[in-house]
Order: C-alpha cells, then structure tokens, then sequence
C-alpha cells in the first residue's frame, strides 16, 4: 500500500477542506525526468520566533548526483501557523513544531482535481521535509483563579492558572509548576488541587516560564459540622444530566458559604457490563451524567464531613432504524453539498453541486421523497461547486465557484422560481480571490468567503445587481475561514485555529447590521485543532449550544490504494453565557470524521463521511460523551456497487425535510429517508 506522507495531507486532499496556501518556487526551466530523483531543503531544522522570518532551499538532483531546475512547491504542514513565499522565505504564525514540505510534481502528469498549481496525488511525486519550530513570546504573567484569602482545614480544591505571554496570548500548553510556602500548613499537587492541613498562614505559588505568581491564604479550622446534599432527579437514563447541591452546615444549621465542597463518584455497574472506561461523570459544579446504566453513588466532602447519595440510571433506549426513501443516483461526478427548499408552486426542490468535476450542478424535484427526480442542470466556468444553497423564498440559488478557468472564480446566482427552467441571473465575482468555498443566504442578503480568509456580504435585494456592502475579517496571524451559517441575525463563522466567532449582522445583540458587522463572541479549543463546521442550537432547556465540528483529519495519512478514514470529533460548547462559553460535551466516532451536520427537534443529523449517515438524540441538557451515553439514535452507510467509487461512502451534507431527510454522498448522489418509528417490544 502507498500512503502519503502526513506533511501532504491537507494538500493533497484540500477538496474535502479549504485549500492550505500552496506556494510554487518559480522556474522558467523545462523539468526533467524524475526516475530516480531525490530533492532535499536546506536546513533541515529551522527555528525562528513567532512572526519571525527564516529562508529554506530546495534542491533537486537526478540520480548521478546533478542539480536539475524542475518546479518545486513548498506546502507548510499547517498554512494557518506557517507561511511560505515562493522563494522560500517562511514566516512563523503560531507558536508550535510544524514542518515545510517541498514537493516536486514529475512532467507529464494527469489530471488533477485540485487545479493546475496542485500536484495529482495519484502520480509519483518527491518530497522533503524541513523541520520548524516557531518560538512563542516570553511569558508575562500567571493569574491564579483563587478569589478568596480564607481556606479552611480539610480536603482540598483544584485551581487553576492562567498563563498569558508578552503578545498577551493565553499560554494553554505552557506547563505550571505549583507548590506552597509551607508544607506543614498546606499542599498543592502537580494539578493544582490544594489541601489546608492545620490552621496558620501559606502561600499558594505558580510558576510557569521564568514567570511566578502568589496568592496567600489564612488556614482556619472548618466551622461545617454537616453536610447536605440533594439531587434534581433521582431516576435517569444515560445521557441525562442531573444536578447535585450541596449545602455545608455549621453546628447551628447555618449555611457556610465560602466553604469548599469537593464532588466523587461510585458506580455498581450490571453484570454483563466489564472493562468499560470510567461509566459516568460528575465535575465541582455539581453536574452528573453517566454513559453506563447502574446505581451510582455520589459524594459531597467539605471538611472532615461528607454526605452521599445514590442514583439510579437505566439505558437511554433510543435506538430506531432508518428507512430509505428514494435516490437521486449520481454516477458521473462526485456530489458535494445539497440544500432543499419549497417553491410558489407548493412543490419541494433540492440542488447538489459538484466536487472537482467540471462545475455541474443538479436540480431536483423531491416532492415525493420516494421519487427523487431530475428537472435541470446547469454547468458553470469553475472546477468545483463545493456549496449550493437556495433562499428562503426558493426563488433565488446560489453555487460557489473553484478553479474557474479565469481564477477569478465567486458566485453565480440564478433564477429558479421555474426550477424546470433555471435562469442565470448573474455572475458576481468581485473581490472573490482564491476561491468560493462556502456560502449562506439570509433575507436577502449572500454571505460568501474569499480566499478561505474572510467572508464578504453581498447585497441581492435585486439578484441581477448583486453589490457587496461589507466584509468580517480576522486580524489574526494565518487566520483562516471555513464556512459561515446565519441565524436571527448572526453570522456564525469556522474560523479555524481561531474558534467559532460570533459576528452581529442584524440581530441587534451587537449593533450590528450587514453593512456594518461586529463580533461579540468567539470561542476556541483548548485543544489542538481547527472548526471546521459550526451550527447553532437553542436547546428546549433554555440553554443554547454551539456544536463545533473538527476540520478534516487523517489520522493515518491517505492511502492511495484503499479509502481512507477521517478523523475528528463535534464539540459542544455552551454559549448560554455568551462571555463566558464552556465546553461541555462530544460527539465522536473511533474510525471517522464529521462534515456538515443539522438539528431538527432535538434531534442532530450528521453527514460523517465514511461513517455515513449518523442521527443522534440531542434532547436534554448536554454533557460528556455523546456516543457513549446510547444518544446515537440510527446509522446508514450509503454503499453503492455503481458510485464513482464503488462502494464507498462519503457522506457529505444532510438536511431533515418535512418529517424526513436527504443527504448527499459524494459517490453516489442524493438520498431521501427517514427515521422509523422506535420499536415496542413485548413484555
């Protein structure tokens, strides 16, 4: 089996994502043959600070050791941390070990899908890599989160330490060394978790980059004498959070306020559940979930003195199967993103695009979801039509252009109150460098990304006269963009390494309107790794979710003989407190990747790509291990012996419709389904 170096994973595959920054050392020689070629760069090992600027060479030799000009293209491991001028000048963005890879194209090549500056993965290419590392700025300051200067004797309480930089960035990964000035009185261990052991003065101390910080404590003996300790519900299914409170008591039966209460658990789990991981979680807010069904214990310490109680949890039980309906079989191209919407002649129409297949667009009518049928096509200048969307009024369409002949590339915006007839109307490509990759439509109004760098927002009150008002960019270093979703006035953008931000163009929250877009919110992970997708969802608990999902990964490289499996996961932060977003919960599959996903009536719809169709039950407040808590409602993996790549899924966009749902497969077309009702077993 041949699998591509990890280095040449984004830029190899860049269909499935938005297009890394490729850059081509120029060269005005005719290259030569390659068989038994080598290339090297020079040096091999860079290091540089953040924003700093270093140089690497490439050098190709044929196999008797002589230097032969032949095009050579720098591809950075990650274009968001590390830039790369077609000379080879590189620039560090992000703090971070990444690598530059130089990759030479052999003459004669095929055709490839992504474009003429971008080698075809199927040939025989070489490649080097170069290590770098971009040093971060010199740490600043350490917060410690301890607000109060009294602690009383008894079992201790994690805090937690904010690292922050000159550049004044937070330092996540910077590790925090911790320790007291007195261990007799108190001890803190290498997590933060501090225990008074006797009453007398200390200091908690962090220390993180040459950088320490103190904060003093009293130590008094505890006042509390009991503690109480209640719960929201004392029978549940897995996946249903319950909230513990615990209240500590002094010997009068006053509340001690500022006592701290640490939160444990237990669990008796049924027979025939062995070697699971840990089947259930409780954190020091009091919030419970399990992922097991089981009598569960939980405790609450403040002090010497503890109080317990014990729920009882039984299987979420929501299993169903899916039925499907109808297809819309696509065997010429591969199909990209869909989008539905119902007509003035009350009939319901769907479009699909195209993945590097000549700029083919479908429409469709799927009135009847078990008669999926065929009323136009339309072919635009462009490679790919990644994004296709309609408006809400289903008179107006719009495809996103990539790779058009004249790279000037943006939005064809057609006519389709006759979806038998589709109409140009016009084509806007204005300011729209390097590619349309996403687009969004809301009241009147395109929401469109240039260059995988910002979006531009594009006024079509009248279609035929599209004129942009305004753009929301970024100022971030290698800031990058991925995809925008508008909802009662706010523009939610995947912004990559940057999180999900929250931009006001219209809702008021901000004073924003589409001329003039603010953003107040904006979250990002505390891991490594980029947003890819975002969705909003105000949850039927009053709280209100963002589901974030991962930009493509491959985690064990690509192999080009055999699918290959994406990666990555769907976080689920809650934004309740818009400024203060937590992240709560996932949604994460061991052998694949999510794509584009939706939610209709508590009930999430995901396109995972090679795991196919996935529907998950999202009722309820949200916490923990999604998969693991039996939420996962129905499964479909769209195989077809006749796709463009015979039976193999890659599921690529889902859209719940009127009581059922359509989903598009990248090999195979479009698909309409449903889910069956849930199965009453007998007693």
């Amino acid at each position: 089996m041949q699998r591509l170096n990890s280095s040449l994973l984004l830029f190899a595959f860049t269909f499935a994502i938005a297009a890394p920054r490729v850059y081509a050392q120029e060269t005005q020689a005719t290259p030569a043959s390659l068989a038994g070629a080598t290339v090297t760069l020079e040096p091999s090992n860079m290091t540089v600070d953040l924003g700093g600027k270093t140089q690497v060479k490439a050098t190709v030799r044929d196999r008797s050791g002589n230097t032969i000009a032949v095009p050579v293209r720098f591809v950075p491991s990650n274009s968001w941390a590390v830039s790369v001028t077609p000379e080879g000048e590189v620039t560090g963005l992000r703090a971070g070990a990444f690598r530059v890879t130089a990759v030479v194209v052999p003459a004669g090549r095929g055709y490839s899908p992504l474009g003429e500056s971008t080698p075809d993965p199927m040939q025989r290419v070489l490649t080097a890599d170069a290590a770098i590392t971009v040093r971060p700025p010199a740490v600043a300051k350490i917060e410690i989160d301890a607000t109060s200067e009294r602690f009383y004797v008894g079992p201790g309480v994690k805090f937690s330490a904010r690292v922050v930089d000159a550049a004044g960035a937070d330092r996540k990964a910077e590790p925090v060394r911790w320790s007291t000035s007195n261990a007799a009185i108190a001890t803190v261990d290498s997590r933060g978790l501090f225990t008074a052991l006797k009453p007398g003065p200390v200091k908690l101390i962090a220390e993180a980059g040459g950088i320490r910080t103190e904060h003093s404590f009293t130590i008094t003996a505890s006042p509390v004498a009991r503690v109480q300790l209640s719960a929201s519900a004392d029978q549940v299914r897995t996946g249903d959070v319950v909230q513990f409170t615990a209240r500590a008591q002094n010997s009068a039966g006053a509340a001690v306020t500022d006592a701290p209460v640490r939160f444990a658990m237990s669990s008796i789990l049924p027979d025939e559940v062995r070697g699971t991981a840990a089947p259930g979680e409780i954190d020091q807010k009091g919030r419970f979930v399990a992922e097991q069904p089981g009598a569960y214990t939980i405790y609450a310490m403040s002090g010497s003195k503890l109080a317990q109680k014990t729920i009882t949890v039984a299987a979420r039980d929501v299993a169903r199967n899916i039925k499907i309906l109808g297809r819309g079989t696509v065997d010429n191209v591969h199909t990209s993103d869909l989008w539905v919407c119902t007509n003035a002649d009350g009939r319901d129409y769907a479009v699909t695009g195209s993945e590097a297949d000549g700029g083919i667009a479908y429409f469709w009518d799927v009135t009847d979801p078990g008669s999926l049928v065929k009323t136009d096509s339309i072919v635009v200048d462009a490679r790919t039509v990644n994004d296709v969307k309609m408006d809400e009024e289903c008179k107006v369409a719009v495809l996103s252009r990539e790779g058009a002949s004249n790279r000037k590339n943006g939005l064809v915006i057609l006519d389709i109150s006759n979806p038998h007839h589709v109409k140009l109307l016009a084509n806007y490509d204005d300011g729209l460098t390097g590619g349309v990759h996403n687009v969004f439509i809301y009241k009147k109004h395109i929401y469109a990304l240039s260059a995988g760098r910002r979006y531009d927002i594009i006024d079509i009150a009248d279609p035929s006269k599209p004129h942009k008002v305004s753009q929301f960019e970024l100022t971030t270093p290698g800031h990058g963009i991925h995809d925008v979703w508008v909802d009662n006035g706010i523009a939610y953008s995947s912004q990559w390494q940057d999180g999900t931000i929250m931009v006001d163009v219209g809702n008021g929250v901000a004073g924003g309107t589409p001329e003039h877009p603010v953003q107040f919110g904006q979250y990002k992970y505390p891991s490594s790794g980029g947003v890819h997708t975002t969705l909003p969802y105000h949850s039927k608990t009053g709280k209100f979710y963002i589901l974030a999902g991962d930009g493509m990964i491959w985690p064990y490289g690509i192999d080009l003989e055999e699918p290959s499996e994406p990666g990555g996961y769907i976080h689920v932060i809650d934004f309740t407190d818009v400024k203060h977003p937590e992240e709560v919960a996932r949604y994460q599959l061991t052998d694949t990747g999510p794509h584009n996903f939706m939610i209709e009536n508590d009930v999430l719809y995901i396109a995972h790509y090679s795991g196919g169709v996935r529907v998950v039950d999202v009722s309820g407040e949200l916490k923990g291990d999604l998969s693991r808590q039996g939420r996962e409602m129905a499964k479909f993996k769209p195989y077809d012996k006749n796709g463009v790549t015979p039976n193999t899924p890659m599921t690529w966009g889902v859209m719940p419709w009127k009581g059922h749902f359509f989903f598009s497969d990248m090999n195979s077309g479009l698909w309409s389904a449903q889910l069956e009702p849930a199965k009453k077993l007998i007693p």
